[in-house]
């Protein structure tokens, strides 16, 4: 019996373009971003962001991601689970 052309059916045998673009944001970091974005604006906001980030090279687009970054709220409290009735 031949091996398989992939080694699986499964979406991540192998790394995909978009994830080497792809970084994470952590809350104190997006913090320190939006604190930037505050004192400075879009510029100083790049710059720690770039300061962070060292592989996002492109200016423009560290502006852009600063920016949506420094517009994100965080997520509301996930909302607290009914209890059930006791059962007769």
């Amino acid at each position: 019996m031949s091996a398989p052309a992939y080694p699986s059916r499964l979406p991540c045998w192998a790394v995909s373009a978009h994830a080497l673009r792809m970084f994470t944001v952590t809350e104190d970091q997006a913090a320190m971003i939006r604190a930037a974005f505050e004192r400075g604006g879009e510029i100083p906001a790049a710059s720690e962001l770039q300061r962070l980030f060292p592989g996002i090279a492109d200016r423009t687009t560290a502006a852009e991601f600063a920016r949506r970054i420094a517009e994100w709220m965080p997520l509301p409290p996930p909302p607290v689970p009914m209890q059930q009735p006791p059962a007769p």
